[in-house]
């Protein structure tokens, strides 16, 4: 059986149809046979309902714009685990087996898709590669885009990960986390209060390494008088637990402890401090 195999795409991404048109704007990179006159473009569409699906080509793709602007430096990559943000370089951020890695991806020039080896968008978990790029996808505006990978059946400790990406001008860069997955007897992490300096109330988060049935958390004056107790439950990963004081606190610190049991009667237990200030 012969066929024609298609080469390696050069832009994809989402788009809105407005009065059954649709257009978009993306800069070619420089991983293309230039010269070649086999381009194809396609497009799926669908309402919720029906679907359509087109095709144009083939076309060439040939020569250089010359007043292209110049771009020398790599794209810019914003990582989180669970939704948590990745900005300190000595945080090593605690997770449960399974996480998701969120990537998002900005640069003047757009992201490299092609998939060429060595410019690929690569996934690194303490040196164990894995070709992301199909996962990488643009919502209208082609200097910006995401991508999540599902990881799971981590080992607990310690763990490396890195995201490397390519612009169209095959420019480079990266960006890591230091993770640490935990085990069932610290299975509480990442315990934070927002907003911190609190008006009127606001959120408990913290991540979990595996589902608890019993979220205890209990918030005391600075004087040690038990001022608030909630009672909850939490599941694998990132959570959060709204908070408003029955009564109005007065401006100054409180304390708070946040417990989560696990399995076979364990527990792990965080405290962290609250502003009142009005």
């Amino acid at each position: 059986m012969e066929y024609e195999k298609h080469g390696a795409p050069i832009y994809r991404g989402l788009l809105a149809v407005i009065e059954g048109r649709f257009e978009t704007v993306f800069r070619t990179p420089k991983d293309i046979a230039y010269g070649a006159g086999e381009g194809r473009m396609t497009a799926y569409a669908w309402d919720g309902r029906t679907s359509a699906y087109g095709a144009a080509g083939p076309f060439a793709f040939s020569g250089t714009d010359e007043s292209a602007p110049t771009d020398d430096e790599g794209p810019e990559i914003e990582l989180t685990l669970d939704g948590h943000l990745f900005g300190d370089e000595q945080q090593v951020l605690q997770v449960g087996p399974t996480t998701t890695l969120h990537a998002r991806l900005r640069d003047p020039s757009g992201i490299n898709i092609t998939g060429e080896i060595g410019h690929r968008i690569e996934l690194r978990i303490d040196g164990e590669v894995t070709d992301v790029t199909g996962r990488y996808e643009t919502m209208a505006d082609y200097r910006k885009g995401d991508l999540q990978v599902r990881l799971s059946g981590l080992e607990p400790g310690k763990h490396l990960l890195q995201v490397e990406a390519w612009d169209t001008y095959n420019n480079w860069a990266s960006e890591s986390i230091a993770f640490r997955v935990a085990h069932a007897v610290d299975a509480l992490g990442n315990v934070l209060f927002h907003p911190n300096p609190m008006r009127d109330g606001g959120h408990f988060t913290f991540s979990l390494s595996q589902g608890s049935h019993a979220v205890h958390i209990q918030v005391f004056s600075i004087a040690g008088r038990l001022v608030a107790e909630l009672q909850g439950t939490g599941t694998e990963g990132y959570n959060q637990i709204a908070w408003r004081p029955d009564q109005e606190l007065a401006n100054g610190t409180y304390l708070y402890k946040i417990s989560a049991g696990g399995p076979e009667g364990s527990s792990s237990h965080e405290n962290g401090v609250i502003q009142v200030m009005r």
